[in-house]
């Protein structure tokens, strides 16, 4: 029997890297993403970008196609995150709360939230 690995763990990255470049659902979210973005920032390379809560980095990476290069930031609870991110070369990164952000307002032309609501605390 697989047993799921405890969100924010090592395991838990290291099986998301694994799969994201070719799972049906990351593909498939991206193409969306793609859609939506193009409409807004189609042809234009200089956007200030978060991703908050960027896990592996697969996103940011696939983000950088709206920014200059490496200026995406990525955010994420996890230091486990990071060594991912930097196998994907990402280096602009800090360890955050997407619940309580500390960017001045105005920072970012972007912020994007992938797969994260899920994962919040709930209340009551």
């Amino acid at each position: 029997m697989h047993k799921n690995p405890r969100i924010g763990s090592y395991e838990y990255y290291e099986r998301l890297y694994e799969v994201e470049e070719k799972h049906w659902w990351y593909i498939g979210i991206h193409e969306v993403a793609a859609r939506i973005l193009n409409s807004h920032y189609r042809g234009m390379k200089n956007l200030s970008i978060l991703d908050a809560r960027c896990g592996t980095g697969f996103t940011l990476t696939w983000l950088e196609r709206y920014t200059l290069p490496k200026q995406a930031v990525g955010i994420d609870l996890s230091w486990h995150a990071f060594q991912f991110c930097r196998r994907r070369e990402q280096r602009l990164l800090s360890q955050a709360s997407v619940m309580e952000l500390s960017f001045k307002n105005g920072l970012f032309d972007l912020v994007v939230c992938k797969a994260v609501i899920q994962h919040l605390p709930r209340k009551g």
